[in-house]
Parts: structure tokens; C-alpha cells; sequence
């Protein structure tokens, strides 16, 4: 992979001044100043490698105790949960050692009848009895036998 690469030279006059050999020696002394800065990288890197190793190893270990605390915690709340739904059970049950079912107040008593709500009743069944009767009326129709026609009634009348 290449890198692109940007030059400054420092110095007096410009690199259009020199020659083509002074110019060439010039690029190959760049040249071997950047190999040899490519090379130093390359050592400091392969240096840094086996301190990136350890501390990859030492944050993936963390994480570990990190999740394995968690749960720690998680099961240590349910516990707790657990143990205090336990002690208020306990609690209640030691209050009321006798086993006899307590009043607690006296139920109130309603100020408007609940039932029967006669006009409500009254306009149901109003409604039901014209449903029924309605019903009644198309069954008793459907079921009468339909009138003959007579052939005389078929025929126009006559004027003589």
C-alpha cells in the first residue's frame, strides 16, 4: 500500500536551481531517511505489539469479572427481595396469631337503590314485546295459505 507523500526542502535556492544528478541525489538521500524512519516504526510497533496483547488480555478479563459481579448483584437483589417479602409475610402472620377473621369497618350503605330500575325495565320490555310482536306477525303471514285467483279476476272487465 502506498502512502502519499508531501516534500518540503529547506534550504537555499530551489530544487529547480540544481541539476538533474544534484537533484537525484538529493530524492535517493530522502529516500533513504524515509526507509529508515519506515524501518523505525516498524520497530516501534513490533515493540508495542506485546503491550497491546496484555492489555487486550487484561480489559477482556475485566469484563469478565465485570459481568460475573453483575450477576452477583442481580441475584443478591432478588435475595433480598425474596427475604423482605418473607419477613413482611412473617410479620403479618405473628399480628394476627388468633387466626380469626377481623372487621376491619363497617360497609356503607347506598343512598340510591341498585334495583329494580322500573322505567328502565319498563322501556326494555316495551321494546322486546313490539320486536316479538313484529316477528309473530311475519310468521303468522308467511304461514297462511296465499289466496286463488279465480280466472274471472285475471280478466279485464268489459265495458258493453
Amino acid at each position: 500500500a502506498s502512502v502519499p507523500v508531501q516534500l518540503q526542502i529547506g534550504g537555499v535556492g530551489s530544487l529547480a536551481d540544481r541539476t538533474v544528478s544534484e537533484q537525484a541525489a538529493l530524492l535517493d538521500a530522502l529516500v533513504d531517511a524515509l526507509q529508515d524512519k519506515a524501518v523505525e516504526i516498524r520497530q516501534q510497533t513490533a515493540a508495542l505489539e506485546p503491550e497491546i496483547l496484555a492489555l487486550q488480555k487484561a480489559q477482556q478479563e475485566a469484563q469478565v469479572e465485570l459481568d460475573r459481579r453483575v450477576r452477583d448483584r442481580d441475584v443478591a437483589r432478588e435475595t433480598y427481595l425474596t427475604l423482605t417479602n418473607k419477613l413482611d409475610e412473617a410479620s403479618v402472620a405473628a399480628q394476627d396469631a388468633s387466626g380469626e377473621v377481623r372487621l376491619a369497618s363497617q360497609a356503607a350503605v347506598p343512598t340510591d337503590p341498585v334495583s329494580p330500575r322500573k322505567g328502565l325495565n319498563t322501556v326494555l320490555g316495551g321494546l322486546l314485546g313490539l320486536m316479538v310482536g313484529v316477528a309473530a306477525a311475519f310468521v303468522i303471514d308467511a304461514r297462511r295459505p296465499a289466496p286463488e285467483k279465480s280466472p274471472a279476476a285475471t280478466r279485464p272487465a268489459q265495458a258493453s
